[in-house]
């Protein structure tokens, strides 16, 4: 059957992959605790396909309304539709999309503090993947199902340290499966709804070894949705939002009931949610609470936050987090045992043209750069001061604004250009000129992170 939806990032990739895919049920987060820290990984804007972000968040007062930013750049690429897990005292995250170059990957990472990260393998055995579940069941991560330019997976594979990996099953009975939700319950991994070659599903799996999987549901009480997620809350599986159809997107919340065998019924809590209907947000159970994160309503991303003690009743946390709008994130819940790292803090330096230079208006120059946590974005800007102090007269017409990928060092090519030296304006010839390079692209009267040129350098006519 042809898939009936297309939104999200392959808006933007649609060329590179074979088979036109909504977006993806977002990793869901399991535990409780009083000082559990909520972790928030990577994601990024389907309105472009080069918004994606390799930055790592915290908020660990159980309310989602602070944040801390551990890394704007984490050293794994920037990526969407991936999933973590925490497992044996560490963050693991594993595969996703990068953005740009649309690369469907298979690679692991594994961080112990949330700011550091170390490459487990380039290359794991399991395809490259997005739209996929994954679980930590019986001393390992399994994962399973997703989807590439191939078409929908059904595969299931297990690691018990994210190097090594074993294929459980090349064909698992739920079959081609993208978008599921995936959670531990009463000592099973379950598997429930997402799209296949049959179109949406409702049905629910549960496997104790991820060879075997046995249907329990071929239509859950639940409709349809993709892009929903799932989560262990109050010791009840919880399914939440997702993508109805027909440009409509889902608000309400189901738990499950009563399970007897192979028999599960489904309870509706609320048709409508305080929060709007969404896809690929985020849910964990932290705290004693539920909380929902970000998520997409069609091409309209989210960064707001909402908790729930019993998944009727919501309140918003906050309209508006300090990180930016986002779907296809991950969330992971660590203990209070977890020890977070220095968060990385932004930083720029001017390498050269660094003071006592001499350059020819119109000529080009070659700016060189260095950065630490940077969001993504510098701008370099030319300063001109008349008296040669610290107060910038006139920014040149000249400047540019790059996209550094996660660079800590570059070189940019600047035009002198339009100095009008010819005749009587705003800029002179000698020596007045700075480089200037901000974080970020906004003004540069008002960047808070910036460096410039130690001394001032000389541009002749």
């Amino acid at each position: 059957m042809k898939k009936n939806i297309a939104y999200g990032f392959f808006l933007a990739l649609f060329a590179l992959v074979s088979v036109a895919a909504p977006l993806g049920s977002a990793p869901k987060a399991e535990a409780s605790g009083p000082t559990n820290k909520l972790i928030m990984i990577g994601g990024g804007d389907p309105n472009n396909q080069l918004a994606a972000t390799s930055d790592v968040w915290m908020s660990n007062n159980n309310q989602g309304v602070q944040w801390t930013q551990l890394t704007a750049n984490a050293s794994w690429s920037a990526r969407v539709n991936h999933q973590v897990q925490y497992f044996n005292g560490k963050i693991y995250l594993m595969g996703g999309l990068t953005t740009g170059s649309g690369t469907f990957m298979n690679d692991v990472w594994s961080s112990s503090d949330g700011v550091n990260w170390t490459q487990l393998t380039a290359n794991a055995p399991w395809a490259g993947r997005i739209y996929f579940v994954s679980y930590v069941f019986n001393n390992k991560i399994y994962i399973a199902g997703g989807e590439n330019s191939t078409g929908d997976l059904s595969d299931v594979w297990s690691s018990s340290d994210g190097i090594n990996w074993t294929q459980e099953t090349a064909n698992a009975a739920f079959g081609q499966r993208e978008q599921a939700m995936g959670v531990v319950f009463q000592n099973k991994m379950w598997l429930m709804g997402g799209q296949g070659p049959n179109g949406q599903q409702s049905d629910v799996w549960r496997s104790t070894d991820g060879i075997t999987w046995t249907q329990t549901s071929n239509n859950a009480q639940w409709p349809s949705h993709l892009g929903a997620s799932a989560v262990v809350f109050q010791n009840r599986i919880w399914v939440i939002g997702g993508y109805i159809g027909s440009g409509l997107f889902a608000n309400d919340v189901w738990r499950s009931g009563y399970i007897s065998g192979n028999t599960v019924q489904w309870v509706q809590v609320t048709p409508n949610a305080l929060w709007s209907g969404r896809a690929d947000m985020s849910v964990a159970s932290i705290g004693g609470n539920l909380m929902l994160l970000a998520g997409a309503t069609g091409l309209t991303v989210h960064n707001d936050v909402y908790r729930s003690t019993y998944g009727a009743t919501w309140t918003q946390q906050t309209a508006n987090a300090p990180w930016t709008a986002r779907s296809g994130q991950a969330v992971v819940v660590v203990p209070a045992s977890f020890n977070i790292g220095t968060p990385c803090t932004p930083s720029v330096n001017v390498v050269s043209p660094n003071g006592g230079e001499t350059f020819i208006e119109n000529q080009s120059i070659t700016v060189n750069w260095t950065s630490s946590c940077n969001t993504g974005t510098l701008g370099i800007y030319l300063g001109y001061s008349a008296n040669n102090n610290s107060i910038i007269d006139q920014w040149g017409p000249t400047s540019a604004i790059i996209t550094t990928q996660g660079q800590i060092s570059g070189s940019t090519t600047l035009i002198l250009s339009g100095l009008g030296f010819d005749h009587p304006g705003d800029f002179a010839p000698g020596n007045h000129y700075k480089i200037f390079i901000v974080e970020g692209q906004g003004n540069p009267y008002f960047a808070t992170v910036y460096d410039s040129s130690d001394n001032f350098f000389t541009i002749n006519p």
